[in-house]
């Protein structure tokens, strides 16, 4: 395996020496050169636009065009944290959280890292059936963008 990866990566350095890149950030966005004719004229691409894909737009000065900054995703006030701490009931000793609580827009990806907590005790079992946490919107919450279902049961 080792051998494997050796011999991708000795290849890669020559492909990128041929195309004048000497790392691979330098590669990230440069549509321009991809040499997309091969690729066009076989019979299954037959009709493929893909030009919206490979269009470089122009750059704007001091704008990156790849990650090259860290961001803040304000995970220290996820609703999770709130949710993980009145869980620990169940979470650790099986008895019945029932909890309700407002959710937001900003609040997208709630019970991710509550169903991450129950993974990390629990296991890939998760908690027993019953009982085990029971989380509800409080309303007028707009539940089109909850459809996530994760190690715990979401009441509505």
């Amino acid at each position: 395996m080792i051998n494997y990866f050796f011999f991708v990566a000795e290849e890669l350095r020559e492909i990128m020496a041929v195309l004048g890149f000497r790392t691979v950030d330098e590669m990230i966005g440069r549509v321009d050169k991809l040499d997309m004719k091969k690729a066009i004229s076989h019979w299954k691409a037959k009709g493929v636009d893909l030009s919206r894909i490979l269009h470089q737009p122009q750059r704007k000065p001091g704008v990156a065009i790849h990650h090259c900054e860290s961001q803040n995703h304000e995970l220290d006030s996820a609703l999770d944290h709130d949710l993980i701490a009145a869980s620990l009931p169940s979470i650790e000793h099986g008895q019945p959280v029932r909890l309700e609580r407002s959710i937001r827009n900003v609040d997208r990806t709630v019970g991710a890292m509550l169903s991450g907590e129950v993974a990390l005790r629990h296991g890939h079992a998760g908690l027993p059936k019953t009982p085990s946490p029971s989380v509800s919107p409080a309303p007028p919450a707009n539940r089109s963008g909850l459809s996530w279902r994760g190690a715990f049961r979401w009441n509505w």
